[in-house]
């Protein structure tokens, strides 16, 4: 199996994309020790990879699927589209999509989709581009297509490591959700318990960065903090992400950190 992860933000960033990237493939080989990773065309490709959920836990990917390399010749795509047939439902309106990530093949995308449709699914489907419940999704990079069935979405934002250093003060859930959203921001955190009851806390926030280090100095860096005012707790620079949110829209999004 072979994982196509995807990235946006990361792509905006003019010059200093190239240290993006390869902090991101650092963060990945984090979640998946050994990985085989190779950078293409705005992708990296993962090879040898199980559908695991731990791409969904790292920041700086957009989305992801897990998918199938054949060659992107026409007769081995015709062919890897019609053994992808096979498991799709006659009965559920159908979608063909095609990307070409290379642009210099001899076919464009929707010559490929209507070869596969008049070639592969023929009168037994109902194609549908729009009210469709399941699909054939290609992906065409390089000299290899890739076939997959669903596209995974990822926690986008930038790689942890990506944006300096900083120290996040933990107390309760809403320093650790802090924590968090400054790590989504590409900041890498070390962290500072005031409260030995708060320490479990560690475990949520190690989902998002397996290498998360404690200290007990606060090193004259940036301190984020979860207060849900302007009051100050520390004599440090202090930044606080959580202001301007309701308890609701907080609670929403600690829950959908804590359930991944």
């Amino acid at each position: 199996m072979i994982a196509i992860v995807r990235y946006a933000e990361i792509a905006l960033k003019g010059r200093n994309r190239n240290n993006f990237e390869k902090q991101l493939m650092k963060n990945i080989g984090l979640f998946i020790p050994g990985a085989k990773i190779k950078r293409v065309m705005g992708r990296f490709l993962i090879y040898d990879i199980n559908e695991s959920k731990k791409l969904s836990h790292i920041f700086g990917i957009s989305s992801y699927s897990f998918a199938e390399e054949t060659d992107n010749d026409l007769n081995s795509i015709l062919s890897k589209a019609k053994e992808h047939s096979l498991s799709l439902d006659l009965n559920k309106p159908t979608r063909i999509i095609v990307k070409r990530v290379n642009k210099k093949l001899p076919f464009t995308s929707v010559e490929l989709e209507k070869l596969i449709a008049d070639n592969v699914l023929g009168d037994d489907f109902n194609i549908d581009l729009k009210n469709y419940e399941q699909s054939i999704s290609i992906e065409l990079i390089n000299n290899k297509a890739y076939f997959f069935k669903e596209v995974i979405n990822g926690l986008r934002g930038l790689p942890i490591g990506s944006q300096g250093l900083a120290i996040g003060l933990i107390r309760h859930k809403y320093d650790a959700l802090a924590s968090i959203l400054a790590m989504k921001r590409g900041v890498k955190i070390k962290l500072v318990f005031r409260d030995e009851k708060a320490r479990h806390l560690i475990d949520l926030l190690r989902k998002f960065d397996p290498g998360i280090d404690e200290t007990e100095e606060f090193d004259d860096l940036p301190i984020f903090v979860g207060e849900q005012s302007l009051k100050r707790v520390t004599n440090g620079f202090e930044l606080n992400p959580l202001l301007g949110f309701s308890n609701e829209e907080l609670k929403q999004m600690l829950d959908f950190y804590e359930g991944l």
